[in-house]
């Protein structure tokens, strides 16, 4: 009998080269499958609900796959935990309904950057978060952000390696928050461009830095130029804290409260 199996895993992703599997490179999909086929006996082909690019972290990565193999899901759980890598950690295991896709029937997904501010860092922080000494005008980069929220064409924001003719995305919340001198940003969206929310930041850094006033931001924003949008944040700053299924609120409580229990915020 075919099952449908679902993990909810985190990772750290300093020792990848992205989620998706590719040949002769690390990723974290390849380290999975290759787990899975070894435990199950089987060949199976997982399907991430994101493709986290090189060096992204995720704290919330669902993952589907078909099994014919009858292993209890706890023995599955503990001895898949047992294989993996300390750096790729299987949060929950569950059989689901025929049909569901991690990817497919994701309505949503939480996505945080964070930045280290100021010159003393943290050594335990540092890999998981850009550091900018600089002073920031929070206060305008939070108005700015406000821009991206709603369906919009976000051409400008479309990475050069991203080829598809549809820059259209629908972003339904994104907000700058400040905690322990250190700054999250987060959006949730439907789905996003390639490096999206990394050119999203290195946009809002512009406004923070005093390069750009609002209107000059948002001009740019609109122009469809991806040259006008300033710079693409470093990968290692970038964490996918949660993935939303079904008809309820997408919010960012519970992608926050993970984030602060992981790093202590």
């Amino acid at each position: 009998m075919t099952r449908n199996i679902e993990l909810v895993i985190a990772y750290d992703g300093e020792g990848y080269c992205g989620w998706q599997i590719q040949p002769d490179v690390r990723t974290v999909q390849g380290v999975l499958n290759q787990k899975l086929n070894k435990l199950l006996n089987e060949r199976v082909k997982t399907l991430g609900a994101s493709r986290t690019d090189s060096g992204v972290h995720a704290h919330d990565q669902h993952v589907t796959f078909s099994m014919q193999n009858s292993i209890p899901i706890r023995s599955l759980e503990r001895s898949l935990n047992h294989h993996l890598p300390e750096d790729i950690r299987l949060l929950r295991v569950r059989e689901r309904e025929p049909g569901f896709s991690a990817r497919r029937s994701a309505t949503g997904k939480h996505y945080i950057y964070l930045v280290t501010l100021g010159n003393s860092i943290n050594p335990f922080f540092g890999r998981y978060s850009w550091s900018i000494e600089r002073d920031l005008n929070i206060e305008l980069m939070a108005e700015a952000t406000a821009s991206f929220i709603g369906f919009n064409d976000f051409k400008s924001l479309q990475s050069m390696r991203d080829f598809r003719t549809n820059s259209y995305v629908h972003i339904q919340d994104a907000q700058i928050v400040i905690k322990n001198g250190v700054l999250l940003f987060h959006v949730i969206g439907h789905s996003f461009l390639y490096n999206m929310v990394r050119n999203m930041f290195g946009a809002l850094l512009k406004v923070g830095v005093g390069e750009w006033d609002l209107t000059l931001f948002q001009r740019n924003l609109i122009s469809g130029d991806r040259t006008k949008m300033g710079v693409t944040a470093p990968s290692k700053g970038l964490h996918l804290a949660q993935v939303f299924y079904g008809d309820g609120e997408m919010n960012m409580g519970i992608g926050l409260n993970a984030m602060f229990s992981h790093f202590r915020l």
